[in-house]
């Protein structure tokens, strides 16, 4: 299988063929005009990149879209440096697959319900699809949770085979692991992306983010619900394409110019709206007005005006306050809305197919939706759904905000791992023995204390083994204290010291010189000191507490 096609005449080497999809004649007519600007670039279109990017905003030809994403993703590059690795990634995931672990978990799961849309592929495709995206998942750990994928990868399918499409893929995932270019690829930053897009409305539209609110309408809410769904199934295809041509180009900034400008060209009617499903109707519609090209060119001209200063383009997510409650409750919103898309889009209604069969009515229904009791029952399932997946199994020390907070010092290969209750001194008695032979269990372990007057604990990112006065050097570790029901972790970013860990029979020590936590045989008690190592306090309100409980959790797929 070639990595990129040699046919001159034909390049669309994707699925797109395999689709009930033909251009109407103003299409066509379109298609000519990207033609045409393309062909004013010369032979060399990757020559001068700017203008690359002014002709892509108006949309790739067809023919060529597979070479320009794949040179624009950076794929090519990739290509060039490793080969076709697509095949060393299926082989990784059937070994997963053979070790069960990989299989315990539907793509809906694991792409947080946005899989949906594989449903309407082809049922000859859907393996094919489904393939992919068990290899994005296995090749890459620090991916902990990004629902736009699942989309990503059908459109680029859509035009390259799989090889050339996996190093698109994964070179956009490159990027993002540097400042989030094209997505996030965890939650936090993913709940932090809805804040920074309503911190802009609120300067560009601050009436219209006004009535939203006097309407009950959350605009993060919407904006992240929406999101995953911005190219499909809300767009129709040719509109979907032509967004994600200028998104390939330059990353996830052109959403943001999208988003503002649905919000200024419905200003008017939006200030009228006198309920949240009309508010969000009127979002929602501005969508089947780009059918027709020419309304479309309008947009993007009126998208790509907007004025945006280079800090306004979502960089620097990490300047926004975390807020893991809230974090929590946007991932279950999303959830739920991935739910509604599954459930309420007909099955004589695809997406994908253009022209449309039927105009895009479950928009509306989904708007009727949104305000209504209905609602009750896809929260309901959702918090099921997300108590089985994502929330601590069995334990009563570590709860979902805090372990979002551990989850910001672990090591990416863990970001994915889901804690699960090892020990439990109320359960497993109080012998320090019974503690260490749970600890010695491969894995990363999160090990929480509670006394008469606090809340401790440390990560341990490797099974215990006895070192007797020798200490464990896992630069990994980390010690944390919770107060008043909030988490601070500390490592310390060079410690003067590698004491991490030290175990024998009747002790175990973290941290040193002077240890952060010590807890003897007979867990009764923990002590704290100032520690060096992780420059942290005495963790503890006394230098010596009464041991109440204790917990162990292993981190497991």
């Amino acid at each position: 299988m070639s990595i990129v096609s040699k046919d001159p005449d034909h390049r669309i080497n994707g699925f797109l063929d395999e689709l009930n999809f033909s251009l109407t004649d103003e299409w066509i007519q379109e298609e000519n005009l990207r033609k045409a600007a393309f062909s004013k670039l010369g032979d060399n279109i990757f020559k001068n990149q700017k203008k690359l990017k002014l002709t892509a905003r108006m949309g790739i030809p067809a023919t060529m879209r597979q070479d320009v994403w794949l040179m624009a993703s950076n794929g090519k590059q990739l290509i060039d440096e490793l080969g076709n690795v697509y095949e060393n990634a299926l082989s990784l995931v059937n070994r997963q697959l053979k070790s069960n672990k990989v299989h315990e978990h539907s793509l809906e799961d694991l792409f947080s319900g946005s899989a949906y849309i594989i449903k309407f592929l082809p049922e000859k495709i859907q393996p094919l699809v489904k393939e992919f995206l068990r290899a994005i998942w296995a090749t890459n750990k620090g991916i902990e949770y990004s629902p736009f994928l699942p989309v990503i990868a059908v459109i680029l399918l859509l035009f390259m085979e799989p090889p050339a499409a996996y190093a698109s893929l994964q070179a956009m995932i490159r990027r993002s692991q540097e400042d989030s270019w094209y997505f996030t690829l965890n939650r936090k930053n993913y709940y932090k992306n809805g804040v920074a897009i309503e911190k802009l409305l609120n300067i560009k539209t601050p009436d219209v983010v006004s009535k939203a609110k006097s309407l009950g309408v959350g605009i993060d809410f919407l904006i992240l619900a929406l999101l995953p769904s911005f190219f499909i199934p809300i767009s129709q295809l040719p509109i979907a394409l032509t967004f994600f041509d200028s998104f390939i180009v330059e990353g996830r900034k052109v959403l943001l110019r999208f988003i503002t400008t649905i919000f200024k060209i419905n200003s008017d009617i939006l200030l009228k709206s006198n309920s949240p499903k009309e508010f969000v109707t009127i979002i929602l519609d501005t969508f089947s007005g780009f059918s027709k090209p020419q309304n479309l060119r309008t947009f993007l001209k009126e998208s790509f005006s907007i004025y945006m200063s280079r800090k306004k383009h979502l960089f620097g997510l990490e300047r926004i306050e975390t807020d893991n409650n809230k974090i929590s409750e946007t991932i279950k919103n999303t959830k739920m809305i991935a739910s509604i898309f599954n459930d309420q889009i007909r099955g004589d209604f695809n997406p994908l197919d253009f022209p449309r069969k039927l105009n895009l009515n479950v928009l509306s229904d989904l708007a009727n939706i949104i305000p209504s009791e209905e609602i009750v029952k896809y929260q309901k399932n959702v918090q099921r759904k997300f108590n089985e997946i994502e929330i601590i199994h069995e334990g009563r020390l570590l709860d979902t905000k805090n372990y979002f907070v551990i989850k910001e010092y672990i090591p990416f290969i863990y970001l994915r791992q889901n804690p699960s209750l090892s020990y439990s001194l109320s359960k497993d008695g109080t012998i320090l023995q019974t503690l260490l032979n749970e600890m010695k269990k491969k894995g990363a372990h999160i090990l929480i204390i509670k006394t008469d007057k606090s809340i401790i604990g440390a990560f341990l990112s490797d099974q215990l083994e006895k070192t007797g006065s020798v200490y464990s050097r896992n630069t990994s570790n980390f010690v944390f204290h919770i107060k008043d029901s909030t988490m601070k972790c500390y490592k310390h970013p060079r410690p003067p010291n590698k004491d991490y860990l030290s175990v024998d029979d009747d002790t175990i020590m973290i941290g040193g010189p002077n240890p952060a936590i010590i807890i003897g045989d007979r867990l009764d008690k923990v002590r704290s000191c100032k520690c060096d190592t992780f420059d942290s306090p005495q963790l503890t309100l006394e230098p010596s507490e009464n041991i109440l409980d204790v917990e162990l959790y292993i981190l497991e797929n």
